[in-house]
């Protein structure tokens, strides 16, 4: 097992896990991952949040609702036919330690650089989440030698670059709006690598004037 990607999906998972009642929730969460949450034990936290990192791009967290439902990471069943399936189907090979991220853990959304969301991997919708993703973007995106792997921020989509065949693709970032490219790092590890490397986001209690413009007491 590829220790960086390891090391990153455990931190990841570890650094959602210490905030769940704001990160580790959504309507929808496959039956075997769904975690048996205390609801109560939010009463006295804020109905909002601001997530803060260095040199990344801020965002307001909510506080779950009692409809809400939380999800725990499983072990992984993705399994080598499932990957090489979905590289038929898009006439590509994933670089190895692609492969290796897919095939441990299932999860939901986890980071540790806060403007890069990598897909979901659910144990019931990884698959269709990952075709469904370039599918969507085929013109823009695979046609032209691009395959998405997850979200920058709200504005750009994170790639491999397949352009050149190279067995570790580059990892880009694409814009929705004008299709601008920027490279973020030379090979999927070393996106992770970079990761790591970054000081952990932080939640923290909106300004009281912000508190005020959203009627929190």
């Amino acid at each position: 097992m590829n220790e960086v990607i390891k090391d990153y999906i455990d931190k990841g998972i570890a650094f959602v896990e210490k905030h769940k009642e704001y990160l580790m929730y959504g309507d929808d969460i496959a039956k075997d991952m769904i975690y048996e949450f205390d609801y109560s034990s939010t009463k006295n936290k804020s109905s909002k949040m601001e997530l803060e990192q260095e040199n990344a791009s801020g965002e307001l967290l909510e506080l779950l609702k009692s409809t809400d439902k939380v999800w725990k990471a499983t072990n992984s069943s993705v399994t080598d036919s499932q990957i090489i399936e979905i590289e038929e189907y898009f006439n590509l090979t994933f670089p190895n330690s692609y492969k290796e991220y897919l095939k441990y853990k299932h999860f939901y959304t986890i980071f540790l650089n806060s403007d890069i969301r990598l897909f979901s991997k659910p144990t019931d919708k990884w698959k269709e989440i990952l075709v469904e993703a370039n599918e969507e973007m085929r013109e823009v995106l695979l046609d032209k030698g691009y395959f998405a792997i997850g979200y920058y921020s709200d504005y750009g989509a994170v790639c491999f670059d397949f352009r050149n065949n190279k067995e570790e693709a580059s990892i880009v970032f694409i814009t929705y709006e004008d299709l601008q490219i920027e490279l973020l790092s030379e090979n999927f590890t070393h996106l992770l690598e970079q990761a790591l490397e970054l000081k952990e986001p932080t939640l923290k209690e909106l300004k009281p004037w912000k508190k005020k413009m959203y009627g929190i007491e």
